[in-house]
Formats: structure tokens, C-alpha cells, sequence
């Protein structure tokens, strides 16, 4: 699965990254990579998160971080 639309996107998200595994993931506030885990985490306990779909792994994951347009 390619990168999800930002149509497609929850209304509070902010934020759009993909996971190592290929995940992409919705945020609501700006994630940090956590690079031995390979993957994104939002930095709120209070923040959303949902899944975006995918699972291609992405050795490149650590570029994808991108806000809404």
C-alpha cells in the first residue's frame, strides 16, 4: 500500500510518518522516532494516533515525518 491521502486523515491529525515495518500512522502531535524500535511515537499521553495502513518495510522510514498541508 502507498502512502495514504491526507484526505483520507482523521480531522485532529496533524502529522503523517511511516513506521520501519511500512506503517503509516496518523498524529495528532508532532511524533519522535524511536530508531531502535523502528518506529514514530506521539509524545502526549493524551494524544491520538490511528493507523494509516501499509506494511512494505521502509528502510528509509526515519524521512517520512511530514504536517498536514
Amino acid at each position: 500500500m502507498s502512502k495514504p491521502e491526507w484526505s483520507e486523515a482523521p480531522a485532529w491529525s496533524q502529522r503523517l510518518a511511516q513506521d520501519a515495518n511500512g506503517l503509516w500512522v496518523f498524529y495528532e502531535n508532532k511524533p519522535y522516532a524511536k530508531v531502535k524500535v523502528g518506529m514514530w511515537i506521539e509524545p502526549s499521553p493524551q494524544g491520538r494516533f490511528a493507523d494509516g495502513g501499509g506494511y512494505l518495510s521502509n528502510p528509509e522510514w526515519e524521512s517520512t515525518l511530514e504536517g498536514r498541508p
